[in-house]
């Protein structure tokens, strides 16, 4: 569907969790729309197959919300090249979420075009789900307006995916009356160098950096400690 009739209508083809839908990339332009919709919070992994002669583009968006007004798009995964798949993880789900996949943009003769298109074979987007019991990280996550609340004393587990991706995670010490210790340990992962940082919000909602740890190479953990002047921290 068009951005034009998923504004006007909120129409997408429905995906079910465990299963898959299937459809083409043609004519060129061609921009298809998906939902999922859950009767419980859930976190769920979007595949997106390749295809021949297909660039594609695998994005979560958040439907305009009024008349003149375009999509925003949430989470994007356009790693792959050629034939290549595409796929988004943790992406947290309550009530609906919307897909869109399309041609990814290229540059012919200086210009920015959307040409691919294959109307004999299709892709195929699939999901599944989990229930989302607080220990996984939720997607999207990547800037400060969503951040994942954390509660202290228990772990969150996260990807690094796609390329660039970066999470954040807020910590509320407002109505602590002292200061409080914090303690923050990342645990590295195969074949990514892992940075963890430190920032406490200003009144004035500007992010201020306080402590890094970036400095382990590999799958070595980082860790922060810091002493906590009652606040907001991310």
């Amino acid at each position: 569907f068009s951005s034009s009739i998923l504004r006007a209508t909120g129409m997408a083809t429905p995906l079910t969790a465990g299963s898959y839908r299937e459809g083409f990339i043609s004519p060129k332009g061609d921009v298809d729309h998906f939902v999922l919709r859950t009767a419980e919070p859930v976190l769920a992994k979007v595949e997106l197959s390749g295809v021949e002669r297909l660039d594609l583009v695998l994005s979560m968006v958040e439907p305009p919300q009024g008349d003149g007004q375009q999509e925003t798009v949430l989470l994007r995964a356009n790693d792959g090249a050629l034939k290549e798949p595409e796929r988004l993880n943790n992406v947290a789900c309550s009530g609906s979420c919307w897909f869109r996949v399309e041609g990814a943009s290229r540059k012919v003769e200086g210009k920015w075009v959307k040409d691919f298109e294959n109307a004999e074979q299709p892709y195929r987007i699939s999901i599944t789900t989990v229930p989302d019991n607080g220990g996984e990280e939720r997607e999207p996550n990547n800037n400060l307006e969503r951040a994942q609340e954390l509660t202290l004393g228990k772990a969150v587990r996260g990807t690094v995916f796609p390329v660039k991706d970066t999470d954040f995670y807020r910590v509320d010490l407002s109505d602590r009356p002292v200061r409080t210790p914090l303690k923050a340990t990342l645990l590295g992962i195969l074949k990514v160098d892992v940075g963890l940082y430190l920032h406490r919000v200003q009144p004035d909602g500007k992010l201020t950096l306080v402590q890094t740890a970036d400095r382990a190479k590999g799958d070595q953990p980082e860790s922060i400690r810091f002493s906590a002047e009652p606040g907001v921290y991310i």
